[in-house]
């Protein structure tokens, strides 16, 4: 890796004509690294260079921020660098019927799986040897990844988005305010599953084959399917989809 010398104050060039100030001398590092936003890949312009310090990565700050939406300036009296950014994590699609339906079927089977972690018993495999004192029916989950709440969170909002995971699972299982008891709870650094809440199975069938885009408004479509029930024919679904940190995630409940 080729060595680069720089005196250094604000660590990155705002624009080619931009003087920087040097306070003091480091040694860094050209860093050939390639840049990819939203799944797209960027070139580097020749006016910038991507530097390694002290196993750190520096970047040119216009060049990634303007990627991803965003503004900069630079104050000279003042040596401020300003990023004006936007908030919001979308990005427009244009969804096909046939995109639709490859993202359901990688989705919709997740989400089920989901229903049943909090639907009662049987998900994870328990240490019914090892229960929280007090409260028998609480065993020890035995899962390499899955080892507490937050972790059971991580898990889920891989699959829905956050707001409807806090409507559908987390504030029914995780977190009741109607005298409930949780389904799951954290002790001593372990997660713990109610084994005395029973549960039942799940009725519904999603024919993807027969999803259709009935509407998309920047990153968020809306998709019509049919659902089965005990495999009779059931009333027309439809569901939210959202893309966001460049993935689609289900922002709608299948029940």
């Amino acid at each position: 890796m080729k060595k680069y010398l720089l005196g250094l104050t604000c660590g990155i060039a705002l624009t080619a004509t931009t003087a920087v100030y040097a306070s003091e001398t480091i040694n860094a590092y050209l860093f050939p690294v390639k840049y990819v936003f939203n799944g797209q890949s960027k070139e580097l312009a020749n006016e910038y260079t991507t530097l390694n310090y002290n196993g750190h990565a520096y970047v040119p700050i216009r060049f990634v921020a303007e990627n991803m939406g965003s503004t900069v300036g630079y104050d000279e009296s003042t040596q401020i660098i300003k990023i004006n950014y936007n908030n919001d994590e979308s990005h427009p699609v244009n969804l096909t019927d046939n995109e639709a339906k490859d993202i359901l079927k990688l989705l919709i089977p997740k989400a089920v799986k989901f229903y049943g972690v909090f639907n009662g018993t049987g998900s994870f495999k328990v240490d019914k040897t090892k229960t929280i004192p007090g409260e028998p029916d609480y065993a020890q989950v035995i899962d390499e990844k899955i080892t507490s709440i937050a972790d059971l969170k991580n898990w889920v909002e891989e699959t829905f988005t956050k707001d409807v995971a806090q409507t559908v699972f987390y504030s029914r299982y995780l977190t009741p305010a109607d005298g409930r008891f949780l389904l799951y709870k954290d002790y001593e650094g372990k997660l713990y599953n109610d084994t005395g809440n029973g549960g039942h199975g799940w009725a519904f069938s999603f024919l993807t084959d027969t999803a259709k885009v009935i509407s998309q408004i920047d990153n968020v479509a809306e998709v019509e399917l049919d659902r089965t029930l005990f495999n009779n024919p059931d009333k027309k679904l439809t569901l939210r989809i959202e893309y966001v940190n460049d993935k689609w995630m289900l922002a709608s409940r299948l029940d």
